[in-house]
């Protein structure tokens, strides 16, 4: 048994505080922080049941009792009871009917939990006047994740935004910067290749102070190295309607672990309250343009001049339409033409602006048309959008993300420029616990060739892990601690912290700290794609990668498009993560690059990471061709 009482833990995390009552001896816990509504309204029952109790009681009675419950594997266990009765109160756990030694307090905390521990579990209270059993509750384990508890990256302190994940330092594993939103400088994670992260504390991205609300790793200049976008909103305010302007900042990789500020976006004129930022290649010259979304005043459009500066666009309905709350921005091909199209999505601002999402079409030319259609015309408190093949049709679909007790969205893309809404099932409506909802994260977590989707909640409410059927719907994952942890979480992540081919995930909470799941893995293989380009932007953002296996006997096509947008939704890195059950080999794997170009390999081994440099040349068999002069 692997149970350990950290009562200086229990207090930091839970604040208790005892109350003497004036009728017996009572004693009253009260759990300040992380509590499920079931637990806040327990509370309001005791009170009244205190106020109206009588002296003289007998044996003692649970006002409550520990609740069930399924974690995974590292997971801290918190069980807590509370009974009332005529003088001292005693508890004594057990476990499958057999007594816990030294557990007796009125709560029981184990700390990791493993496999071991799981079992049934109860507590009897006692008194002079005699002793009253608890209800036994079950622990269960759900072994997909390890949920790591003891590394910097979740333990150090503070208010975390939506994270940025990418490999600054060009090492093969992802790093991770995280925007603290005013309350603390800036955090940013070099990931140590084994699994662990260590915090870096010299430069100038973790000593500006600044009120980051979101960040993009991308390489703006096309070097080699990734640059790092801070989206900003004034101090004071909190970035949200009120927050006043502030640059952005854009920082420039010196290619040795350090970074410089760049010149770009640093004038007057491009100060505002940001909120979301995404890139893409929207006029294919081969330089990465930018979008931000802004607060209380119009979003801004920049193009990229290719010497380092970019140039504001001023005219078209992406730079001139105020929406006053943009919380979003994502960029994506929707209707297959090869030039990226923009989705915005907007909450609302009081009676004045709606919310919802608004569809910008790319002209081909430089220009953009804003769209009417079933997605703009639902409505909504729209915090995030993600562009996803659910379905494997090689078209792009759309899941938009509400807040405020409204469902969140999800669009099935007809490939004629057309969605249709899907109405059913738990992914589209949550319920009022659901319906808190403020980012999703796209991955295929287990590798079976569907992709799934994570969803965060606000307000202490549950996040939600959907696995996706393979026929167009989603299961709720109801085990494990990605689907029992609360939190105020704000962003997540799905990426390969440890080069295993699994797609672990991170969650940014703005209260308390940030969790992070590791994948435990399966049989199933997978592939790693990642980008560079030459007549392209050297990411490849914007680049269409598909593949194609036989997987349980069936052939099946997969697609992802390369992106680089902040963690308010996905993807969360710049590589192309495919999960392809039992496949043998990937058959064809296509890339579709920016520029036209169109590249395929043939027969390429599975459970690699495979990186692809554009060329004109069809290649075949799987090695991927050299870079073009």
């Amino acid at each position: 048994m692997n149970h350990r009482c950290f009562a200086p833990q229990i207090q930091r995390r839970f604040a208790i505080a005892n109350f003497q009552l004036p009728i017996g001896n009572w004693k009253l816990a009260i759990l300040t922080q992380r509590l499920s509504v079931s637990i806040r309204i327990r509370f309001l029952v005791v009170a009244v049941f205190l106020a109206s109790a009588a002296s003289g009681l007998g044996q003692p009675t649970f006002l409550f009792e520990p609740d069930s419950t399924s974690v995974s594997p590292g997971a801290n266990v918190f069980f807590q009871s509370l009974a009332f009765g005529d003088g001292p109160i005693t508890y004594q756990w057990f476990k499958n009917g057999v007594e816990l030694a030294g557990e007796t307090e009125d709560f029981l905390f184990l700390a990791p939990a493993t496999v071991a521990d799981a079992g049934d579990y109860s507590v009897v209270a006692s008194t002079f006047s005699g002793s009253a059993t608890s209800s036994v509750v079950v622990l269960s384990f759900d072994t997909t994740f390890t949920k790591i508890t003891t590394d910097s990256l979740v333990t150090d302190p503070g208010s975390s935004r939506p994270a940025a994940w990418g490999d600054y330092d060009n090492d093969g594993y992802p790093d991770v910067f995280v925007p603290k939103g005013a309350s603390d400088f800036n955090y940013l994670y070099h990931n140590n290749g084994d699994g662990t992260f260590r915090r870096v504390l010299s430069g100038i991205v973790v000593n500006d102070y600044a009120n980051t609300r979101n960040a993009v790793w991308v390489d703006y200049d096309n070097d080699g190295w990734l640059d790092l976008l801070a989206v900003n909103s004034g101090i004071g305010g909190g970035g949200g309607f009120g927050g006043p302007p502030a640059n952005s900042v854009l920082y420039r990789n010196n290619g040795d672990g350090t970074f410089s500020r760049a010149n770009a976006l640093s004038s007057s004129e491009d100060a505002g309250a940001g909120t979301s930022a995404a890139w893409a290649d929207f006029d294919r010259d081969g330089f990465l343009d930018l979008c931000i979304g802004i607060n209380l005043n119009a979003n801004f459009l920049y193009r990229n001049n290719g010497d380092g500066t970019f140039a504001r666009v001023a005219s078209g309905p992406i730079a001139t339409d105020n929406f006053k709350v943009t919380a979003s921005l994502t960029w994506g091909d929707f209707n297959n033409d090869g030039a990226p199209d923009l989705l915005v999505a907007n909450q609302p601002l009081g009676g004045f602006r709606p919310g919802g999402a608004v569809l910008y079409s790319n002209n081909g030319d430089g220009t953009f048309s804003r769209l009417t259609n079933t997605v703009t015309a639902a409505g909504g408190n729209s915090l995030s959008g993600a562009w996803v093949d659910y379905d494997n049709d090689g078209n792009l679909d759309l899941f938009i993300v509400n807040s405020g007790g409204i469902n969140s969205a999800l669009y099935h893309n007809e490939g004629d420029g057309t969605f249709t809404r899907i109405t059913t099932g738990e992914i589209v409506n949550q319920g009022a616990e659901g319906a808190n909802s403020s980012s999703s994260a796209w991955g295929d977590y287990d590798n079976d060739g569907w992709i799934d989707v994570f969803v965060t909640n606000d307000g202490g409410f549950g996040n939600a892990l959907y696995h996706n059927n393979g026929d167009g719907t989603f299961t709720t994952i109801e085990t494990g601690s990605p689907a029992s942890d609360r939190a105020n979480s704000f962003g997540s992540a799905w990426v390969d912290i440890n080069h295993d081919g699994f797609l672990d995930l991170f969650v940014s909470n703005v209260s308390g700290e940030n969790f992070l799941y590791r994948n435990n893995g399966n049989s199933n293989g997978w592939i790693v794609v990642r980008l560079e380009g030459d007549v392209s932007n050297r990411s490849g953002i914007g680049a269409r990668v598909k593949v194609l296996t036989t997987i349980g006997g069936a052939p099946r096509w997969q697609l992802r498009e390369i992106a680089a947008r902040d963690g308010s939704g996905s993807p969360s890195t710049l590589e192309a993560h495919f999960g392809l059950g039992d496949a043998s080999s990937v058959e064809t794997l296509r890339i579709e690059w920016p520029s036209g170009i169109v590249q395929e390999l043939h027969d390429v081994p599975i459970n690699q990471f495979l990186p692809v440099q554009e060329t004109s040349w069809k290649e075949t068999p799987g090695s991927a061709p050299s870079r073009s002069p």
